[in-house]
């Protein structure tokens, strides 16, 4: 099933981003995109892969169990 895609100006609402950011990351090569014509496409999946790299996982101050 071919994956689904986002355009540039519309990024996804969830991300609360200015239409700003995914032109500079297309500027910057920084994501994978396709070009239709004029207009630009991001696959969703590099868009979850570009979340999933900025992931940064909790610290565990305590070890577990301890508390």
């Amino acid at each position: 099933m071919p994956s689904r895609n986002a355009s540039a100006c519309c990024w996804p609402s969830p991300s609360r981003t200015t239409a700003r950011f995914p032109r500079r990351l297309i500027a910057e090569r920084r994501i994978r995109f396709v070009r239709v014509g004029r207009h630009v496409r991001i696959p969703e999946s590099e868009l979850q892969g570009f979340i999933d790299e900025g992931t940064v996982e909790r610290l565990r101050l305590y070890p577990a169990g301890s508390g």
